[in-house]
């Protein structure tokens, strides 16, 4: 009885400090998206008008960015960053609020970037651009996966090469503790950063 009345107590805290302000600016946010609502009409690149309505464009952009914030890439940030301060000893209540914070405010800066860029360019260009943009967009993706991929195979050789030397009886728990610990050959370079 005593453990569940605990429990209520963090869950009460936890709504009042995170979930109950974010449900107050959603609510805020959709009421502006409401009244900003009209019909807007946009040049497209080829020439034709397309008719939008802002509040369905709201909507959408909130229910893509709901699905967006499950992928795996983001869980994995989070949870390593919360598995982190946890074991610091520091508290990760806000971990994924501030992951948020962070990672919308770059999408919105590219947006205004895009924005001021797009107003900028005759439409003759944009296609040009777009071609060159893809390629580009498509080689930065390929190689920074590539270079990804290529480390972990690097940290699996290490790690297998690990414990074929546990299984031998040449390392004990605690070497095996600092071996892990090191994390990667970045470690070095980035070392003040992670604590």
């Amino acid at each position: 009885m005593i453990i569940m009345q605990k429990l209520m107590k963090v869950l009460e805290r936890k709504f009042l400090t995170v979930y109950f302000p974010l449900l107050v600016l959603t609510i805020i946010l959709f009421a502006i998206s409401l009244q900003l609502t009209g019909t807007y009409q946009v040049n497209s690149t080829s020439g034709s008008i397309l008719s939008m309505d802002f509040f369905a464009l709201s909507l959408l952009s909130y229910f893509f960015g709901l699905k967006h914030g499950l992928d795996a890439d983001h869980i994995a940030a989070i949870d390593a960053s919360t598995r982190k301060l946890i074991q610091q000893g520091f508290r990760s209540t806000y971990v994924g609020t501030f992951f948020s914070l962070g990672h919308s405010t770059v999408v919105i800066l590219v947006t205004v970037a895009v924005m001021v860029t797009a107003r900028s360019i005759p439409i003759s260009d944009v296609i040009h651009f777009e071609l060159y943009g893809s390629v580009i967009g498509l080689v930065v993706s390929i190689s920074f996966l590539f270079i990804i991929g290529l480390t972990n195979v690097f940290v699996l050789i290490s790690l297998r090469r690990l414990f074929k030397r546990l299984r031998k009886g040449n390392y004990d728990g605690k070497t095996m503790d600092i071996m892990l610990n090191r994390r990667g050959f970045l470690t070095k370079y980035f070392k003040g950063f992670s604590g």
